[in-house]
């Protein structure tokens, strides 16, 4: 049975409150791990849902290797790692002829690219996804609240900063790694990169006013007691 969680906390709060998961996979990119063994158990179970079912085994390792490195990429934690080596093979022309890891690495950043695109997007659509973020990031704060527990950087709803939290997120993650991305692939990139800059400039100039009453976003859930919160999917 699966059911859909109210709340998706990150890996270190799961690590951190010793969960299950984080015990099932040593600590070790505990939600990316979940969900590549989700994807393979469902393919493997469940009638109807094999895309693998006639590839041969030699194509069947391929795939495997290749999905698992691509969503292992989307940790955070390893983003200045890969994005340091993506530099490196971009600056050196290594892609004029790539070879497997040059491929599983390029790969894995396009996925991680698209996992953290909220920020290129035009104004009204990088709002909604700005807000379901910080509102997720706000029940996470209140978990950590509940515990006794150090509450992690942005997620005090009490203390809301969301602009500041865009503007590093724009500024450290995203905006670097899209600036290789039009290093490697052109001028397609730049209307992304158009959009980072508009997406800095609104938060700047209007700080945290776009965002005001933002904090009461599923305070009421949070606070229920009638709702269990758990990350993302459990299946039993």
């Amino acid at each position: 049975m699966v059911d859909t969680a109210p709340v998706v906390f990150g890996s270190a709060f799961l690590v951190n409150t010793r969960s299950p998961d984080a015990i099932i996979y040593n600590d070790q990119s505990v939600l990316e791990m979940f969900h590549i063994s989700g994807a393979f158990r469902v393919m493997h179970t469940v009638p109807g849902c094999d895309i693998t079912e006639f590839m041969s085994r030699a194509h069947y390792r391929q795939f495997r290797e290749t999905m698992i490195s691509m969503v292992l990429s989307t940790d955070l934690k390893v983003h200045f790692e890969h994005l340091s080596r993506l530099k490196t093979r971009v600056a050196t022309d290594a892609y004029a002829s790539a070879d497997r890891k040059d491929v599983l690495l390029l790969l894995g950043q396009a996925l991680h690219t698209s996992d953290i695109s909220n920020p290129t997007k035009s104004n009204p659509l990088m709002m909604a996804w700005t807000q379901r973020v910080m509102a997720e990031f706000w029940l996470q704060g209140d978990r950590e609240r509940s515990l006794g527990m150090p509450i992690s950087a942005y997620m005090d709803r009490r203390h809301p900063a969301v602009s500041q939290c865009q503007m590093g997120f724009i500024n450290v993650i995203v905006k670097p790694l899209f600036v290789e991305w039009r290093k490697l692939l052109g001028g397609i990139v730049q209307p992304a990169i158009d959009c980072l800059a508009s997406s800095l400039q609104m938060w700047e100039m209007e700080g945290n006013a776009r965002a005001v009453g933002w904090e009461g976003l599923g305070a009421t859930c949070a606070e229920s007691p009638s709702v269990q919160l758990r990350h993302t999917l459990s299946i039993r």
